[in-house]
């Protein structure tokens, strides 16, 4: 009947309006360079100190995020992990404030020895900062690395993009863009090889 006509041309319409960002760092504009439907709000190099309110400004309400933040942050200051999870979280803060839909992209631990021990520990304080404030965190360190041994692969950052943009168009199937899909603590280590 007409009741279910609308309820369907408001589902369309709904979904049309939902948008995908990738905001952030260089993980984020890989997701959004390597997978369709993306727009890349992100820049390379970025810290957690670089970043502005307007970015979120620009991303109309109800939008998805793909937001990454923190690697460079790790490696280019002397910032405390907790420091560098306190921005981030106050960044989450706001992009939810703005209804935006987050999904917190932790970046990879890398192979870069005199890295690892330091991106372990920023990594660990950003999931305790932001694991219960997102949609979803979405480890880096599952996925194959690429050859400069710091960013995932393309193949990484485009099934990354390709499951978030699946699992919010059925926000039903399984645990997928859910509270399920979110890395605990314990899986959150450091790679050493």
């Amino acid at each position: 009947g007409y009741s279910y006509m609308r309820y369907k041309e408001f589902c369309i319409q709904e979904a049309q309006q939902s948008k995908l960002y990738a905001v952030g760092d260089s993980h984020a504009g890989g997701i959004a360079s390597s997978s369709s439907g993306w727009t890349n709000l992100a820049s390379n190099g970025a810290k957690s100190t670089d970043f502005s309110t307007a970015t979120l400004d620009k991303i109309p309400q109800g939008s998805v995020v793909a937001l990454s933040l923190g690697h460079n942050d790790s490696t280019a200051t002397k910032d405390t992990p907790e420091q560098i999870a306190g921005r981030i979280g106050a960044i989450v803060d706001r992009a939810k404030a703005d209804k935006l839909k987050v999904f917190f992209i932790l970046f990879p631990t890398g192979f870069v020895k005199e890295a690892i021990e330091r991106n372990a520990a920023v990594r660990m304080a950003i999931y305790n900062q932001v694991a219960s404030k997102v949609a979803a965190v979405y480890d880096l360190n599952r996925g194959t690395i690429g050859p400069d041994k710091i960013h995932a692969s393309s193949t990484s950052y485009a099934t990354l993009g390709n499951f978030i943009s699946n699992s919010v168009a059925t926000p039903n199937v399984g645990s997928l863009g859910g509270k399920g899909a979110t890395v605990s603590p314990a899986q959150v280590s450091d790679r050493k090889s």
